[in-house]
């Protein structure tokens, strides 16, 4: 299962590069952690908008501290 989640990012670089390709890579990812955080409304009672926007948080801040963690490594290992 988390290999599937893992493709809907990597998507984006099948046809593109660079900065190009971080954005399409981000407005994927966006659109499919809303899609989980609607889904995950159906079981938890909450609003799927509540679900959807709390879910795009919560995974963009989780990518932030991950890309600024692999940056900070990167640094310091170089």
């Amino acid at each position: 299962m988390f290999a599937v989640g893992a493709i809907i990012p990597a998507i984006a670089f099948l046809w593109s590069s660079g900065a190009d390709g971080i954005a399409q890579c981000i407005v994927l990812s966006g659109l499919g952690l809303a899609g989980i955080g609607v889904f995950t409304s159906l079981f938890n009672g909450r609003g799927a908008i509540f679900s959807a926007v709390r879910q795009v948080l919560i995974g963009m801040v989780a990518a932030a501290c991950t890309f600024g963690l692999g940056k900070l490594l990167g640094v310091s290992l170089s």
